[in-house]
């Protein structure tokens, strides 16, 4: 009966109620009043009837309308209601976590899953279970106590704990939070996937260290092998420059002597073949010193010594270097300089170096009776100072220009060898002028001639070309004699190679000077000491105690510890120059020498120095 009222109720309506509601309370209403009035007075009171008809309508719509608010009020929370069930339930059952209700002593009081997400056990065996009937001991201990301490802090309680499946172990992690009243809600998510994930990528990072170590340690045993490579390849070259450089020392010395003729006069064939040997032991000391700096330059430890020079007096000596040569062939040599340029500032030898070969390759390839010539001049645009070097020579084709300047290329255009060569002269031109931060250029036809330009940043030094002197082009260089002050001023002379020993000796007698030798660096120090030379030439690489200990020695006695030292060593590797400067040497000439400055440098040091008494020399000390 209640059912088919609601029934009736749902199908009327608000507005049909309401409306069958004021009808039967009028009616009530005057059947009341009817029934009273007649029984009262035995009659029916119009009055009355209308009278409570009105009240009865009015009263009647007042509730009418407040039932219906009310109705409406509930049928929309009822709707809510119903909506907001039905999201939750939309979202509970997209979530992939298990979530159940515990009472605080551990009884399931509710239990929701995903009906596909194959839990561990159907969710009746759950409902009004203990967590000890379900779980196992351990799990159900844990669970408790994350309870307890959920009920304590008020706050929520994690942990992660595995269970067994049929198809292996799956780890999940809880999260318990208080509900209002005796509940906790316990929230549950299987995080097997992301422990396999972090397992792996554990695993990964393992292996990838493991990796990265033994790459680590590859790379370093591989960086130890090469800086020993590189230390063997610094050593090997030492050691070749030194002996190589040592025995090139007396032939370059006898040579000149023969030349000037020192021991008797010479026909015109004795002199050719003293000039060829000289020739020879130059070509190859060049080539040594051309190698040596090509390898510095690979490895990036050649380092440039800027400072201001005449560039008019640099040119006009690389011009008389290759005079001898082109004279044999009838060469025709010219040379324009910019009077503009005179002082600039970059490393002498090396911009020396560089008009060298670039002349000897003019001389080397130009016909008898060709022309060859130097052309210097400054561009303010750029701020350049261009050197060219041109000649009238074979030429080369436009095919081998760009592998010009590579190195060990040489360009032959006839299957003979007919012109000799290392192959790394143009290299080296090419490197020591990008060294100085500028670049060398080429112009050429095959059977008309070459023309090669180094051009050089132009710096200036101002202040210095204002108050210093510089040689000019003009002035000849005079290698100054033994004054009478300094005439018979005893030398020292420290070498370890006897035919060095013997040379040099034989050239300071030669030009005026009394000398004396040593073996090593311990005797050096003794006949100093015993002696009290005027000066000493150091040899540096000896067996025993070196050049460089032995001038340290000299330097600390009160004595003779101002005595001049002139280091002449065939050490000329880069680093060597500083290295030995550093020892506490006065002046370094590298070997094989040109005596002539080696002269030079002897007299002006000595010119520099007060006269010094010196003690007679005993047999024992002259080299034979």
């Amino acid at each position: 009966m209640l059912g088919r009222f609601e029934h009736m109720l749902e199908k009327w309506g608000t507005r049909k109620i309401a409306i069958a509601v004021v009808i039967i309370s009028i009616v009530f209403a005057e059947l009341i009043v009817v029934s009273t009035g007649y029984l009262l007075h035995g009659s029916i009171q119009i009055e009355s009837v209308i009278r409570t008809f009105l009240i009865a309508l009015i009263i009647s719509t007042v509730m009418t309308k407040i039932h219906v608010s009310f109705i409406n009020r509930l049928r929309q929370t009822e709707a809510a209601l119903r909506k907001s069930k039905a999201e939750n339930r939309a979202i509970l059952q997209a979530l992939p976590d298990v979530m159940f209700q515990l009472s605080l002593d551990g009884h399931f009081l509710h239990y929701h899953a995903v009906k596909d997400d194959n839990p561990w056990h159907p969710p009746e065996a759950f409902i009004d279970k203990s967590i000890y009937e379900v779980f196992p001991k351990a799990s159900a201990d844990q669970i408790m106590n994350c309870i307890n301490n959920a009920i304590r802090t008020q706050q929520m309680q994690q942990y992660e704990y595995e269970l067994p499946y049929p198809d292996g172990p799956r780890q999940f992690e809880a999260r318990l939070v208080k509900l209002n009243g005796e509940k906790v809600l316990v929230i549950v998510r299987d995080i097997s996937a992301q422990k396999a994930t972090e397992a792996a990528l554990y695993a990964e990072r393992t292996l990838l260290a493991e990796r990265v170590e033994e790459r680590t340690a590859a790379l370093h045993a591989t960086n130890t092998q090469l800086l020993q490579a590189l230390q063997a390849r610094d050593e090997f070259l030492a050691n070749v420059n030194h002996e190589l450089r040592t025995p090139l020392t007396p032939i370059l010395a006898f040579a000149d002597l023969l030349q000037n003729e020192h021991y008797g006069p010479l026909n015109n064939h004795q002199k050719q073949i003293s000039a060829n040997i000289k020739k020879s032991a130059q070509d190859l000391l060049e080539l040594i010193s051309a190698i040596l700096d090509f390898s510095d330059i690979k490895a990036g430890i050649l380092k440039l010594e800027s400072e201001p020079f005449d560039v008019h007096a640099l040119c006009q000596a690389s011009l008389r270097q290759i005079e001898s040569d082109a004279r044999k062939k009838n060469l025709h040599i010219s040379s324009v300089l910019d009077n503009a340029i005179t002082i600039m500032q970059a490393d002498p030898r090396r911009v020396k170096q560089m008009l060298n070969q670039l002349l000897r390759n003019a001389v080397k390839f130009t016909p008898n009776g060709g022309a060859i010539g130097l052309e210097v001049r400054g561009d303010t645009t750029t701020r350049t100072v261009l050197f060219s070097v041109w000649d009238t020579g074979i030429g080369i084709d436009a095919a081998y220009l760009p592998q010009l300047f590579q190195p060990f290329k040489q360009i032959q255009t006839s299957p003979t060898r007919e012109y000799e060569g290392a192959g790394i002269g143009l290299a080296l031109v090419r490197y020591l002028a990008e060294l100085h931060g500028g670049s060398v250029t080429v112009e050429s036809q095959a059977g008309q001639g070459s023309r090669f330009t180094v051009s050089l940043p132009w710096n200036t030094p101002l202040a210095q070309a204002e108050t210093e002197d510089y040689p000019t082009s003009s002035t000849a260089t005079a290698v100054p004699t033994p004054s009478k002050t300094s005439e018979k001023s005893l030398i020292l002379v420290v070498e370890d190679n006897p035919m060095n020993r013997k040379v040099l000796c034989h050239m300071l007698n030669m030009a005026g000077y009394t000398a004396i030798a040593a073996e090593d660096g311990a005797m050096a120090v003794e006949v100093t000491r015993k002696h009290r030379p005027a000066l000493v030439l150091m040899d540096i690489q000896m067996p025993g105690m070196n050049g460089l200990e032995a001038t340290r020695l000299i330097r600390t006695d009160a004595e003779v510890g101002d005595t001049p030292i002139i280091a002449v060593t065939a050490l000329t590797m880069s680093g060597d120059r500083e290295r030995i400067l550093e020892a506490g040497v006065d002046h370094y000439v590298s070997k094989p020498m040109d005596m002539q400055q080696l002269l030079e440098i002897i007299a002006n040091t000595l010119h520099a120095r007060p006269a010094r008494q010196a003690q007679p020399p005993g047999e024992d000390t002259h080299d034979p």
